[in-house]
């Protein structure tokens, strides 16, 4: 089974230092000023995605506060770490999830769709699939010495 995710060598020191958030943080303030949303930098540990920083967006009546920790499966950063995994270790994942809601995707054939789509788009999209009427957009960052 083979899982690489480009993140993994930040994830330590994003822990420990915040450098990754520190670095990051203008741009993200960047797209919330654009966009009005929240903006999440998360990290992958084992099968969750933690947050570690998050830029609020403007308040609005339904607002949504996420957990810092949550499934691959079901958010939009999480399906861009699963989308750079190998089918051996998809199908073992997909063998038994459940659905938070009726958008979640829970199987291998069709996070095999989906990971197509982000892999030729570079980004990654949570459709209600984590909580009804939240939606998130997620893209990588890439460290540029990445082979």
């Amino acid at each position: 089974m083979k899982c690489h995710v480009h993140l993994t060598a930040y994830a330590k020191g994003a822990l420990q230092n915040n450098k990754l958030s520190m670095l990051v943080e203008p741009y993200m303030k960047k797209i919330r000023e654009m966009t009005g949303e929240s903006v999440n930098l998360g990290i992958r540990y084992e099968d969750e995605v933690i947050i570690v920083n998050t830029i609020n967006g403007e308040f609005y009546q339904l607002q949504t506060t996420l957990l810092p920790v949550s499934p691959l499966y079901c958010s939009g950063i999480g399906k861009l770490f699963l989308s750079e995994c190998d089918d051996k270790y998809l199908e073992y994942y997909f063998s038994e999830l459940p659905a938070r809601t009726i958008n979640t995707i829970t199987d291998f054939l069709t996070f095999k769709e989906h990971q197509r789509k982000i892999i030729n788009s570079g980004i990654s999209i949570d459709n209600e699939e984590y909580e009804y009427g939240l939606s998130c957009y997620a893209v990588p960052i890439y460290n540029k010495k990445r082979n």
